[in-house]
């Protein structure tokens, strides 16, 4: 069994229950995290936490994961019949007959879903659920499948949740690295809510004018593993989603420092790549005008669906996210620039310009 601080914290955060809308329980996990460390933390109009550790450093670094992962909203309850919306992203083959429980009054009810419907303005499933007798689900619960909420095997961790509280917990963990060492640097913590419909907290983050235009950020999740990005084969420098590429100066400046942590620590292990997988907040700060790119794990079972048509634990490498955790923390507290590391790139092409250009 894995023991240390990085572990300790993936796991307090990842058995947190959550859905989009509903991230109240992980924002106070947050919120008392922050307290106890001594991080300023504050709070937007969407409700978005940023958490900051201001401790010098010429640049602004935004690390960012979202809250939320598909889920469940009860909404009413007729007899042993639970009325729930499902919002986020999962196949309709997935829901019939399977097992849901609700997080209710600090009671956990289950239910087994009997029908959905697709509303097809919102594209989410209105799921009837039944509890059986002598139960009862507030109005407004979050509910999740029924499924184990943490397991190891291995270098492998198996989670109701890793997208994207292994995110969450991992900036976490960076934060509190950087705290105990005492590094130079300026990082704050962002995280949103209602990702999965949408990007609904990062899209207020910008729209509210709380990320500063000269922040560089980091977007941080798990995304849907491929081939040469499978689970084990280290932290994963995300080029672009499906959607688009992301700015290519900071994702350059990124790959660098990777370079030279991997000829330091030869233990670390990354790789670079476009995860096509889904879209990410990234592609978001990008349109939005901001410098932005993206770190992730590669992730087994993708928003719960496994590969016997059931719900199953989403899975992640431990390696790949101590790694992840590394090449963060190498990031923040590097001292330099992205701009600053493409100038003394074009020098070097400018001076070998000079050289050669006798032969043009």
């Amino acid at each position: 069994m894995i023991q240390n601080s990085a572990f300790n914290m993936l796991r307090n955060v990842v058995t947190i229950p959550t859905a989009p809308f509903q991230e109240e329980l992980v924002a106070d996990f947050i919120k008392n995290w922050a307290i106890s460390e001594e991080f300023d933390c504050s709070i937007d109009d969407s409700g978005n936490l940023f958490v900051t550790f201001a401790n010098g450093g010429k640049e602004q670094w935004i690390l960012e994961a979202h809250m939320d992962h598909p889920g469940f909203q009860a909404v009413s309850q007729e007899g042993n019949i639970v009325s729930a919306w499902f919002r986020g992203g999962v196949k309709e083959e997935y829901f019939i007959g399977q097992d849901v429980v609700f997080f209710s009054q600090d009671e956990e009810i289950t239910g087994t879903i009997e029908s959905i419907v697709k509303d097809e303005d919102t594209k989410w499933f209105r799921c009837e659920i039944n509890i059986g007798e002598g139960s009862n689900v507030r109005a407004g619960s979050a509910g999740m499948w029924h499924i184990p909420d943490f397991d190891q095997r291995g270098d492998i961790i198996a989670s109701r949740v890793c997208d994207d509280l292994a995110g969450v917990a991992a900036i976490m963990t960076v934060l509190e690295n950087l705290k105990e060492n005492n590094v130079c640097c300026h990082c704050t913590a962002l995280f949103t809510r209602a990702e999965e419909v949408g990007f609904v907290g990062a899209i207020g983050a910008c729209r509210g004018g709380h990320i500063p235009q000269s922040a560089h950020i980091i977007a941080v999740e798990t995304s849907k593993a491929q081939p040469g990005a499978g689970l084990g084969d280290g932290v994963v420098i995300r080029v672009g989603d499906k959607t688009s590429t992301f700015s290519p100066l900071l994702t350059g400046y990124v790959d660098n420092i990777a370079k030279g942590l991997k000829k330091e620590d030869e233990d670390f292990a990354y790789v670079r790549m476009l995860m096509p997988g889904g879209t990410c907040e990234s592609s978001v700060y990008c349109t939005c005008g901001y410098s932005a790119t993206g770190l992730c794990l590669a992730l087994g079972n993708y928003h719960n669906m496994g590969s016997d048509g059931r719900p199953a634990p989403e899975e992640i490498s431990f390696f790949d996210y101590e790694n992840l955790v590394k090449l963060m923390e190498a990031v923040v507290s590097f001292d330099g620039s992205p701009q600053g590391a493409a100038d003394a790139w074009m020098d070097k092409n400018n001076e070998r310009y000079d050289r050669l250009k006798q032969y043009l």
